[in-house]
């Protein structure tokens, strides 16, 4: 006899339930890149992510008050996506490399609690500096 797939709702969440075991680090990642993707899509531009994006339609060595850093994501993110995602998109690709550098410096038994995550999603600096693009953000990364 050929094995049936269970069509019950019950099997699809006891699938998702086996993948969040499995892998807590890589769901939590896809779970934050999505949320801060939709998140800078929707939102429109604050005046300094405005204010650097004139500087990425003159890209120069330095500037006033910050390093060419911001203005080379912009100018890229701009490349590659229109609109508001395209200027913060290399701000939420930076701080998913820099959660994932910080998970992989943890120990296996901190990454398998649940409490972990929950932190980090509850910090409201990290979270704001993750999606809203300022000079601080792909620190992050680097």
């Amino acid at each position: 006899m050929s094995e049936t797939r269970s069509l019950h709702p019950k099997g699809s969440l006891h699938r998702l339930q086996t993948i969040l075991a499995k892998k807590p680090v890589q769901t939590f990642l896809v779970f934050w890149t999505v949320l801060n993707l939709l998140q800078v899509g929707l939102m429109e531009l604050t005046s300094d992510e405005g204010y650097y994006w004139f500087y990425a339609q003159h890209l120069q060595w330095g500037y006033y008050d910050h390093p060419p850093m911001i203005a080379l994501l912009i100018k890229l993110g701009a490349m590659v996506l229109p609109g508001e995602l395209g200027v913060r998109f290399f701000n939420v690709v930076l701080s998913t490399g820099g959660l994932a550098l910080f998970f992989s410096l943890l120990p296996n038994a901190t990454k398998q609690n649940g409490r972990t995550y929950l932190v980090l999603l509850s910090a409201p600096l990290l979270h704001y500096l993750t999606f809203l693009l300022f000079p601080d953000g792909p620190l992050l990364f680097f």
